[in-house]
């Protein structure tokens, strides 16, 4: 019997159930599921939610949250007493009992911090109150209820980021369902979002997953594609829907504000202006990066690096204090002669995310050739002489086709026996030639650890809508890896 706690809420409105509640009530019976949740069904979902987000979700979600509360003992957040104000005492003694400060792990979030300017537009004293009061309402919930694992997904929200470094400074065990990192719907159990659970011992061969990437690799379609029309011209008109939204959305934050001041952590601020200065910037930004993008040569001796979408949780949360910008100017200065750095940006976005002053810069150096992010990533991995990645999914692919990998990051496959680890920016020179000299690392082991990775991960219809035989296969496999650990 596994006592295991599910965070809810880390969403604005708890749109985060949908991915994490339909499989609990297909679980082993003899385990015991405690909710911790920010999201109250009785305050949250309500008439202002519904006319926000439409019928058909509101119900998605309220069916879920009556499903789960069926099959787990639900605590939530609000019904505590832990949200008030702390003494400077009181903070500094609960700081030090985390083991990580409270300025570091609320800069995680996306929406209130400003990587660019290393600022916060939170006040500082009030949102260390609310952090005090997270890690007390987490710490009592926890040890309340003997918690032994807790699940969660990868979010740089503060609710969030709390209950992962509370549940760790506990000694819990952490593990996240994350989404497959092949070009096929699915999921692994990671641990502490950078280990890979291996709990199926069924085997295949490194020939069936290359099949996999015959036509494709990992785009997410849908968003692309979404993307693609939602930067065209012609749907500036529909851009006028999003004043209506903006009404609605203020509205449900609104009245919600009222209850529950600390709500104000979980919810970004939005104005019409905002809106219409972003889609702007953004369509600037997609028509100015072609004046620097140059057509790949396959022939010349060349790095690939992927850059992350600027506010993936790969990078807001996994790896806070790296700078991709910053990164790739250190590795121009790093390479050897006669050798380029190929820098694309992330395919979804078109150069949407990045800031064109920044790619300008790069697009200076000699040994720097900005990539057009619509060029299929197999083509540059296959053909440079490695990649070089934080911890983009197209690190994990380079190893599928057998060229070396660099990483700076921390995800599931950015270990020393498969990739060269960069701890110290002083070794990267030395590195860099290793790999140009031939130097990589056991392709017996790097074969083994993808085939092994393939069979522990969980494939699915689809992750739109996920089937009831997909809900089943994960609370099935979510069995068997609590009956491995």
């Amino acid at each position: 019997m596994v006592n295991i706690a599910l965070i809810i809420g880390t969403s604005s409105y708890g749109k985060d159930i949908l991915s994490k509640a339909p499989w609990v009530s297909k679980l082993d019976s003899n385990h015991h599921v405690f909710v911790a949740s920010r999201v109250k069904p009785k305050s949250h979902l309500n008439d202002d939610l519904k006319i926000l987000i439409g019928d058909e979700e509101f119900d998605k979600i309220n069916s879920a949250f009556d499903n789960l509360s069926r099959n787990a003992k639900m605590t939530f957040l609000y019904d505590s007493q832990f949200l008030h104000e702390y003494s400077e005492k009181e903070k500094e003694d609960m700081e030090k009992w985390l083991g990580i400060s409270f300025r570091y792990i609320s800069s995680f979030s996306r929406l209130f911090y400003d990587r660019s300017k290393y600022k916060d537009s939170r006040n500082q004293n009030k949102l260390n109150d609310y952090i005090v009061g997270l890690i007390s309402f987490y710490k009592n919930f926890f040890i309340e209820n003997d918690v032994d694992l807790m699940i969660n997904t990868l979010e740089d929200t503060t609710f969030s980021v709390v209950s992962f470094f509370t549940a760790r400074r506990l000694g819990i065990k952490v593990v996240s369902i994350f989404p497959s990192r092949f070009p096929k719907p699915g999921f692994s159990f990671n641990e502490n979002f950078n280990e890979v659970l291996f709990w199926n011992d069924k085997t295949t061969n490194i020939d069936t997953v290359r099949q996999l990437y015959s036509s494709k690799t990992i785009t997410g379609e849908k968003v692309l594609s979404e993307n693609v029309k939602y930067w065209k011209f012609k749907s500036i008109p529909r851009r006028l829907d999003s004043i209506r939204y903006l009404y609605r959305y203020n509205k449900f934050k609104k009245n919600l504000l009222k209850k529950y001041p600390e709500e104000f952590y979980c919810f970004y601020n939005q104005n019409i202006m905002d809106i219409i200065y972003k889609y702007l910037i953004g369509l600037i930004r997609i028509s100015l990066i072609k004046l620097v993008i140059k057509d790949p040569n396959l022939n010349d001796n060349f790095f690939f690096f992927p850059l992350h979408y600027t506010a993936d949780a790969q990078i807001t949360f996994k790896e806070p204090m790296l700078d991709q910008i910053d990164l790739c100017k250190k590795i121009s200065r790093a390479l050897p002669n006669n050798c380029n750095l190929y820098i694309k940006p992330h395919p979804h976005y078109f150069g949407s995310d990045t800031n064109f002053k920044e790619i300008y810069g790069l697009s200076k150096f000699t040994n720097i050739k900005i990539i057009h992010p619509s060029v299929p990533p197999q083509n540059l991995i296959k053909n440079a002489v490695g990649v070089i990645t934080i911890n983009s999914t197209s690190g994990f692919e380079a190893l599928i086709m057998e060229t070396p990998v660099i990483s700076f990051g921390h995800d599931f496959y950015c270990k020393e026996d498969l990739c060269f680890i960069v701890r110290d920016l002083n070794e990267l020179s030395e590195i860099l030639l290793k790999i140009l000299n031939g130097e990589g690392k056991s392709k017996e082991y790097i074969t083994k650890f993808i085939c092994s990775t393939h069979v522990n991960t969980i494939f699915i219809s689809n992750y739109e809508e996920p089937s009831d035989e997909d809900w089943t296969k994960i609370a099935n496999g979510f069995d068997k890896m609590l009956s491995s650990i």
